[in-house]
């Protein structure tokens, strides 16, 4: 038999609160660059760097897998957080991110298939026929502005790179044997400078 009673009485229970979007949480205070002159700089970076990954791979024996690709290291502008969902998506592995003096350094791996998505962002940012579409106060931004404008340097990532202990813990004397522990969750290409 049916009654008339609530189950459930949440009335008494909750709070109206207004929406906020976690999309414009992390990137607030993402500093207006000039976009021919930042761009340019940031995608000579990333071609150097990709250079050099293809020269040092030229030199490489065979890998024991297909999931090769190239890890970097990302660096924020100094006080500026990056957008880590930009970094870590279907083009994208981030593998950590850390706060150092201010600036995050984000290390990514960037499968092999990928390379070019990443150099495609940046032409799009300096495209200006890419640009979205004017906020209320008729302000239009470049083409993945939130990422590329965050950015102060890209460059081939290192052993310390991949150090997610105290900076001051990496070892410095080359002449010290130091015993590593090293966790790998599947074998991949990677190209280190040391």
């Amino acid at each position: 038999m049916v009654s008339k009673r609530k189950h459930l009485d949440v009335a008494r229970f909750f709070i109206e609160e207004n929406f906020k979007s976690k999309r414009t949480g992390r990137t607030p205070g993402v500093p207006g660059r000039n976009r021919n002159q930042h761009g340019s700089h940031l995608r000579g970076q990333y071609q150097n760097l990709i250079d050099a990954y293809d020269q040092k791979r030229e030199h490489e024996v065979d890998t024991i897998t297909d999931d090769s690709g190239i890890y970097v290291e990302i660096i924020s502008v100094d006080g500026c957080k990056l957008p880590l969902d930009s970094l870590d998506n279907r083009d994208f592995k981030l593998c950590s991110c850390q706060m150092r003096e201010n600036k995050e350094f984000a290390l990514v791996f960037i499968p092999e298939d990928r390379r070019d998505t990443f150099l495609k962002k940046i032409q799009q940012y300096l495209d200006p026929q890419k640009d979205g579409k004017p906020n209320e106060d008729g302000v239009s931004f470049p083409r993945n502005h939130a990422l590329i404008d965050s950015i102060s340097e890209i460059r081939l990532a290192s052993l310390e790179s991949f150090w997610t202990d105290p900076p001051e813990l990496f070892p410095t004397d080359r002449d010290n044997d130091v015993w590593w522990e090293l966790w790998l969750k599947k074998m991949q290409l990677m190209v280190l400078k040391i």
